[in-house]
Parts: structure tokens; C-alpha cells; sequence
């Protein structure tokens, strides 16, 4: 029989699973920005979300991290939106976020691609020109969106050929009066954030000004390398979220998917797929998420084996040393069927059922999710894995597991 879950538990599974159970000191304020960023849209909301996380939060601190000594530094990032985020990480928040291609970044700026079309130039074309005078207008200045777009669409089109220069300094459909080339200026800046050439200067009434990152922080953000910077934002989120990832990309090589796998991943999937298939995997995923913790055999418990305990409530993995482990959904999953299977042999096909997955003989999901269990358990006292592979036939959890409180 299932328990019943009452309101204040379920509340509190929320509050732990978001880091809102217990606020962390005030000189922790960039490492608490670094897990994720601190979204600051609309203005002001940056400071009501960090002062839930952070003891003694006040504007006078906000402005002293992000002013003062420039730990925190503001930019545009994750959905198009500005964040907070720790000055030290920028390279990985920008470039990790970075659309890597014409068809992603037209899918980053949704409304751009018509206007570009329009213009018969690419969306690529477009940031190379805006980004070829951004510096000269902005150089030594510090500028509102609106009035850096007037300033850089007269600059670009004095550069275009006589037809295109008339249908840059038409109205747009953006905004009456707006010249289509000044919205699309607009666009481009989003793009100039994440690849560090703008960032956000303290506002200015109901302005929010643009300054050139370099004159900001008084040096460059270090370029990173995109695959390391995106694989980073997902270690950043799991380690913080249950939040299942699936990873939908056009690189479907297998090093490709272990790799996603390993660094976080819940799923991966490969462009093109069928799209029936990407919602089904999706749902499977947001099942298993939204699965109360309370609910089924491992009801409010605590599995306990080795120097290991799996908290069904949390859904954290404890060491007996107090410290915390992220599993993710999928690894949670995985977990939990071994241990509420010890010493029985769990094929592969099962282990797919219970990630709601479709088995396929050659699919290696599994096998990379094992193995990374398997290297977050370590070896037991005897110097043995938790996890033994039967050859043909699956997995096999080898250890006594205790429930308890």
C-alpha cells in the first residue's frame, strides 16, 4: 500500500531539489550565481531571487559584487535573457549558450529569419556587420539598447548596395516607426553578448546601458572551446537539478552520445529523428522526474549499502562521509532498480523499461549510464565493484542493501 504525501513534503522535496532549504553565506554570492545564473528579467528580480539563497542579501551587496569588484558580471544568456553570473565562468555561460550555426541562431532569435531573408542576407552576415562597428560606436560609451541600434543600422547602411540599403531603412515589423535594419541590429547584439564583445553596464534610470566587455572588466573573456563550455553548463545544471537533460544534436556518432552521457545527459538523440520518437523519449523522461519520491517500494526510505545511502526522498546519494552526490534522473532510476534488486541479474532490456526506453541490442545508454554509477560507487571494502557485468545476460548488483528511516 502507498503512503499518502502531504503538502508540507511535497513542498519540501521542491525547496531541496530548487537549493532553497537553506541559504548560503553572503561571500558564497558568486558560487551560488555560478550554479546556474541568476536571471535578472524583468530588472530587479536578480535581487529577490539571491536574497532566497543568500543570508543578509541586499542591494548594497549585489551592487558591491557587480560594480566594486566585478565578481559577478551581467550579460544576456540562457533563453535570451540577462543573467547574473560569476565574472570567473563568463567564458562558459556565454559560449556554452552560443548558437554554433545559421539555423541555431535563428532559432535562438525567434522573428529574425524573416527579416534577414527579407534583406537577402544570412543571419551570419548580419552579426559580421554589426560586430564590424559596435566597437567604434561603443568605444569609451556606455549605450541603451535603443540608442545603439539607431547609431549602428545608420553605420551598416552606409555599407549596403542601393536596394538593400532601402529595404534596411524601411519600417520594420517590430515596432512602428523602427527601421527593419535597426530591429535587426537588435538581434545581432544578443549574439555579441554571448561572444563576449558586450556585456551590461550598472542601469541608468529605466535604462539598461551596453558597454564593451573589455572596457568593463578591463581585459577580454578568454575564449573557451564550445564542446567544453556546453558539456560544463550541463555538469553546472546537474550538479544543482534534476532537471532531465535530453540531448537532441546533429552529431550522432557513438563517441558523441557516450559523451553526453557521461558528462550528465539523461537521453541523447540524433537530428534528424522521428519526431514521435523525441516526444516519446520526452515524455519518458518528465515521468520519471515528476514520479513522486514517496511513491512505489522505496516509500519515504533510506537504502543503505556499503558506505553508500540512497535518499528516496531527496533522491540524493549520501556517502558516509555526509557528502552528496548528483545522479540525475536517469542514474537515479538505474540506482533504485538495483538496489531494490540486489544479487538478481537485471538484463538490459529491463534496465530500458525502466528508463522508459525502447531496447535496441546496440544501444550503449545503459551501459555508459552503469559505468558511471559504477565509478561514482568506487570499489567496496573487499576492493570489488557494487556493480558485476554477466556476460549476455546484464547486471548484477552485488551487496546487501538495508532499508531504514
Amino acid at each position: 500500500m502507498v503512503e499518502k504525501v502531504s503538502k508540507g513534503e511535497v513542498i519540501a522535496f521542491r525547496l531541496g531539489a530548487s537549493g532553497l532549504l537553506e541559504r548560503a553565506a553572503a561571500s558564497e554570492l558568486p558560487d551560488v550565481a555560478g550554479r546556474c545564473g541568476i536571471q535578472n528579467s524583468p530588472p530587479g528580480s536578480a535581487l529577490l531571487a539571491l536574497h532566497a539563497r543568500v543570508q543578509g542579501m541586499t542591494q548594497e551587496l549585489l551592487d558591491a559584487a557587480f560594480v566594486e569588484e566585478k565578481s559577478l558580471i551581467q550579460m544576456w544568456c540562457m533563453r535570451g535573457a540577462p543573467y547574473f553570473i560569476p565574472t570567473a565562468d563568463a567564458a562558459v555561460f556565454t559560449t556554452g549558450v552560443l548558437p554554433p550555426t545559421e539555423e541555431s541562431m535563428r532559432h535562438f532569435l525567434l522573428g529574425v529569419g524573416p527579416d534577414v531573408d527579407r534583406l537577402g542576407m544570412s543571419l551570419t552576415e548580419a552579426v559580421e556587420l554589426t560586430s564590424a562597428e559596435i566597437r567604434d560606436v561603443l568605444s569609451g560609451r556606455r549605450l541603451a539598447i535603443n540608442e545603439l541600434g539607431v547609431e549602428l543600422a545608420e553605420r551598416i547602411a552606409g555599407v549596403l548596395s542601393g536596394k538593400q540599403r532601402d529595404l534596411w531603412n524601411e519600417e520594420g515589423p517590430h515596432a512602428k516607426g523602427q527601421p527593419l535594419g535597426e530591429a535587426v541590429v537588435h538581434f545581432c547584439i544578443r549574439i555579441l553578448t554571448l561572444q563576449g564583445v558586450v556585456c551590461f553596464a550598472p542601469r541608468e534610470g529605466n535604462k539598461a546601458p551596453f558597454i564593451l566587455t573589455d572596457e568593463w572588466l578591463g581585459r577580454p573573456i578568454p575564449r573557451v572551446d564550445p564542446d567544453m563550455a556546453r558539456a560544463e553548463l550541463l555538469r553546472k545544471l546537474r550538479r544543482q537539478s534534476e532537471i532531465p537533460v535530453l540531448i537532441h544534436s546533429t552529431r550522432s556518432d557513438e563517441i558523441e552520445r557516450i559523451i553526453g552521457i557521461e558528462i550528465g545527459a539523461d537521453d541523447f538523440m540524433p537530428k534528424p529523428c522521428n519526431m514521435r520518437e523525441l516526444l516519446a523519449r520526452v515524455r519518458g523522461l518528465l515521468r520519471r522526474s515528476q514520479r513522486s519520491p514517496q511513491a512505489g517500494r522505496a516509500d519515504l526510505r533510506r537504502l543503505h549499502f556499503g558506505e553508500w545511502t540512497l535518499d528516496t526522498a531527496s533522491r540524493e546519494l549520501i556517502h558516509a562521509s555526509q557528502a552528496t552526490t548528483p545522479l540525475g534522473v536517469s542514474g537515479y532510476a538505474l540506482l533504485l532498480a538495483f538496489l531494490e534488486h540486489p544479487y538478481e541479474t537485471l538484463s538490459r532490456e529491463h534496465l530500458s523499461r525502466t528508463l522508459k526506453r525502447e531496447y535496441m541490442p546496440y544501444d550503449r545508454i545503459i551501459d555508459v549510464h552503469v559505468s558511471q554509477i559504477r565509478r561514482t560507487l568506487g570499489k567496496q571494502a573487499d576492493g570489488s565493484s557494487f556493480i558485476k557485468t554477466l556476460r549476455s545476460q546484464g547486471y548484477v548488483f552485488v551487496a546487501d542493501v538495508e532499508a531504514g528511516r
